[in-house]
């Protein structure tokens, strides 16, 4: 007797519901924070912070995004084996690289603080952020992959609540410097990161069943990443690059009021997405570690099409309200970003949607085709935004946001309905020789 749809997919809306009253605690905590924020730290100070953690993204793009991506695609594989140990003793391994990457990080900015008279403390707190973020990415990539949403909602809600009270609190106390920001992030990170470790299960010791071993894993973790390691810099050029050349031809304090209105703006997005990624992107690895394909495309198409009509309605809301959230949100000496808003949310919709169709992508192994789109996209926002900012300040690079996030998405789609026609059409040829045989 089959199963009623309630009874098939209970565990999915489970885990639903906690990825959603989890992301609502995090805008709630990322809005909530960003109004608190804006009001202790002059723009100035926030801008300087807005750079200085755009530079931990750099590096950490290219010492873990690929890293996180192949674990990500590996552990559905690996589960069914009983190889999760296996998978993180392989990772561990590979995150040598971003502890080197910290050791000489820490070298170069202290000298860069020091040659440049700015506090000896901002290098050293960089790094720090660095690390943490890195080992939490790792950790979380484990709880999203293994659908442990419970888990990872509660660390997102604290971090989204605690990061910037203990930031605010450290302005307060210590003067509303970038290092004080810096401080209260890297203490509230390091609480928690701590608090999550101390409960994980240790599963190092767990033994391998199949065909996996430690050096074909690595070699499959080495071959699936490679394409992705000169994405971490494309990417970074597409999502904070914008401010780097608003510092290059503005000044500091038009980097703060155009990264809190995008900040503001773009968290609903991502949280949206994130959603319905961080609940359908699992059941969608397992489908295809499966070999359901037909569970496969239905998943995918109910991800994407929640994604896009979500993203919409938001861009919708934004447009109307811009003014009343600039009042709400931001401190006085930032409301001018409520002019940013819309074009912010244009490109905050495109990229939310376009982040479906990567994972879509790199679920099929196709991380070249994904590197190639970004390439593309990043091609288009360097030009772009270098002439709109000169004419134009941050509401030039806020008009620029739709255009690149635009020119990769299309990109993105027409690859990805193209690979969606091909494995159509394998499926059917397969299903026509084995009724033929």
């Amino acid at each position: 007797m089959t199963a009623s749809p309630l009874k098939r997919y209970h565990k999915v809306l489970g885990e639903g519901a906690w990825v959603i009253l989890g992301q609502a605690a995090v805008v709630a905590g990322g809005l909530v924070g960003m109004r608190l924020l804006t009001h202790f730290v002059a723009p100035e100070a926030f801008g300087v912070v807005s750079l200085l953690l755009g530079v931990v993204m750099l590096v950490k793009n290219f010492t873990f995004m690929p890293l996180g991506h192949a674990g990500a695609r590996f552990l559905p594989d690996l589960a069914v084996v009983n190889g999760v140990g296996l998978l993180r003793r392989v990772m561990n391994r590979f995150l040598r690289w971003s502890w080197l990457a910290a050791g000489l990080g820490l070298l170069a900015g202290t000298a860069w603080c020091v040659w440049n008279g700015q506090s000896a403390w901002l290098a050293p707190l960089v790094v720090l952020l660095f690390v943490l973020d890195v080992k939490r990415s790792a950790e979380a990539t484990f709880m999203g992959a293994a659908r442990r949403q419970r888990a990872l909602s509660l660390w997102n809600v604290g971090e989204s609540w605690l990061r910037p009270g203990l930031a605010i609190a450290a302005a307060f106390w210590l003067g509303p410097s970038a290092g004080s920001v810096l401080l209260g992030y890297a203490a509230a990170s390091t609480v928690l990161l701590l608090l999550v470790l101390a409960r994980e299960p240790s599963d190092s010791g767990v033994d391998v069943a199949g065909k996996w071993t430690e050096a074909r894993l690595s070699a499959e973790i080495r071959s699936y990443a490679a394409p992705l390691i000169p994405l971490a810099a494309i990417v970074w050029a597409n999502t904070v690059g914008d401010r780097y050349i608003i510092g290059w031809l503005r000044t500091p304090e038009e980097v703060g009021v155009y990264v809190a209105t995008y900040g503001l703006v773009n968290t609903p997005f991502l949280m949206a997405q994130g959603i319905l990624t961080q609940t359908l992107r699992p059941v969608y690895l397992q489908k295809l570690a499966a070999n359901h394909e037909a569970d496969a495309r239905k998943t995918y198409a109910v991800w994407i099409g929640c994604t896009t009509a979500v993203c919409l309605v938001g861009f919708v809301a934004v447009l109307a309200l811009k003014d009343g959230i600039a009042w709400l949100l931001l401190a006085p000496e930032y409301r001018s970003g409520a002019l940013l808003m819309p074009w912010i949310a244009g490109g905050a919709a495109i990229y939310a949607a376009g982040q479906v169709v990567a994972l879509y992508l790199l679920a099929h192994k196709r991380s070249s085709w994904w590197v190639a789109c970004e390439a593309a996209g990043a091609a288009v926002s360097i030009p772009v935004t270098i002439l709109l900012v000169r004419r134009h300040g941050a509401f030039g690079a806020a008009v620029a946001c739709p255009i690149y996030f635009g020119v990769t998405f299309v990109l993105q789609s027409i690859l990805a309905m193209a690979l969606s026609g091909a494995r159509r059409a394998t499926v059917v040829s397969q299903e026509e020789a084995g009724g033929g045989s």
